[in-house]
């Protein structure tokens, strides 16, 4: 629900639908990882960087190869 929220560029309902899934699965790294590509939109760097990084020790090999983009 995330990822459409997402393509319809309505991103706070998609922040809202990630969190909602890291609520009921806090090793969902994928969420971490598209609540993160949602934060760097947003221009919410801190925030990115914390998802991405969270991602990235879930072992998400997408989080591992972009973490360098998104924590500058």
């Amino acid at each position: 629900m995330g990822v459409a929220y997402l393509n319809m560029e309505k991103p706070e309902n998609a922040l809202e639908k990630f969190s909602d899934a890291i609520d009921l699965d806090p090793k969902l790294a994928e969420a971490y990882y598209n609540r993160a590509n949602v934060h760097v939109k947003l221009l919410h760097e801190e925030e990115a960087c914390r998802d991405i990084k969270k991602a990235a020790e879930l072992r998400l090999p997408q989080a591992i190869e972009n973490m360098d983009k998104v924590c500058i």
